[in-house]
């Protein structure tokens, strides 16, 4: 949504020939739309919660994490910050981090 009001706002102003064509092409890169991510949860009662998400921003990556057997989640998909993906990559090397959209199924 944020894309096309940026376009339409960008498509008036060449238009009226006020800005620069290359000016309104960087302006758009730079404005550019948030990530998105898988994010899904199961659990072992057989539960899935599983759905889109538009990360926030900061969160630059998607991450897929499987945890050990005793703990609850098995598998957990979502946004991170590149820093909480280091972190968690700290303790387990086998977390995928990724940073294009929908990368984490």
């Amino acid at each position: 949504m944020k894309a096309v009001i940026t376009l339409l706002i960008l498509g008036l102003l060449l238009i009226h020939g006020e800005v620069p064509c290359v000016l309104l092409i960087s302006i758009y890169i730079l404005l550019g739309e948030a990530l998105k991510c898988w994010e899904k949860t199961y659990t072992r009662i057989k539960t899935w919660s599983f759905s889109r998400k538009d990360c926030g921003e900061g969160q630059d990556y998607c991450i897929t994490l499987k945890s050990i057997p005793s703990y609850p989640v098995k598998y957990s998909f979502g946004c991170v910050t590149q820093e909480q993906c280091q972190e968690i990559q700290y303790f387990d090397p086998s977390i995928q981090c990724c940073r294009t959209d929908y990368c984490n199924y």
